[in-house]
C-alpha cells in the first residue's frame, strides 16, 4: 500500500537515553540502499511520560539525530504520552516514579501537548483511554477513564485539547525552534 505509513518502534526515551535510536539510524544510514527507500521508515516515533519541561531538549536530540542522519525531513510522532496519578482513590499509591496527582496528570497532558504542537511534532496519541486489562492485573492506572467507566480530570482535559487542537497545521502558527 503506497499510502500505508511506516512509523519506527516507539522509543522509550527513559529506558536507555536514545542510544538503541542512535545505533538504528547509523546503521540505516550506512546501508547503500536506504536513501533511495526513504530509509525503510516515514516517521519517528517517541514515547514521552511525567515530565512536560523535558520535552523541548528531548525533541531537539531527536531532530538533531535525524538531522545528523540525513533524515531531517523525518517528522516526529508521539506514540504515547500521560503522566500516572498516584493519588487516584482506587489506586492510592506513594508519589515516587514520576507519579502525579490527578490534577496534575491533567494538567500534564496539557502542558505537554501545547509544547509537542509548538516544536512541531506532527502527532500525539496518549496511553491509553482505559485503564484495560493490565491495570486488573496489576499495573498502573495510565487510562483517562477508569475500567468502571468514570472519568479523571486528565479525560476533560484530553477533551478540550482534542476540541481546539483538532486539525492543527504546522503552517498555522510561527513556530521558532
Amino acid at each position: 500500500d503506497g499510502q500505508a505509513k511506516v512509523v519506527l518502534y516507539g522509543s522509550p526515551w527513559w529506558y536507555d537515553k536514545g542510544v538503541f535510536l542512535s545505533r538504528l539510524l547509523d546503521t540505516l544510514a550506512a546501508d547503500p540502499s536506504a536513501a533511495a527507500n526513504n530509509y525503510y521508515f516515514d516517521a519517528a516515533n517517541l514515547h514521552m511520560y511525567s515530565r512536560a519541561n523535558d520535552i523541548p531538549r528531548i525533541i531537539g536530540w531527536y531532530r538533531d539525530q535525524l538531522a545528523a542522519h540525513g533524515m531531517s525531513s523525518k517528522p516526529i510522532w508521539i506514540g504515547e504520552t500521560n503522566a500516572v496519578p498516584y493519588d487516584d482513590p482506587l489506586w492510592p499509591a506513594t508519589k515516587g516514579g514520576f507519579r502525579a496527582t490527578l490534577d496534575e496528570q491533567a494538567s500534564y497532558l496539557t502542558e505537554a501537548f501545547a509544547t509537542y504542537l509548538g516544536l512541531g511534532v506532527e502527532r500525539i496519541g496518549v496511553n491509553r483511554i482505559l485503564d484495560g486489562a493490565d491495570f486488573d492485573a496489576g499495573g498502573e492506572p495510565f487510562g483517562l477513564m477508569r475500567n468502571d467507566q468514570s472519568t479523571r480530570p486528565a479525560y476533560w482535559a484530553f477533551s478540550m485539547l482534542s476540541r481546539y487542537y483538532a486539525g492543527y497545521l504546522q503552517d498555522d502558527w510561527k513556530v521558532s525552534r
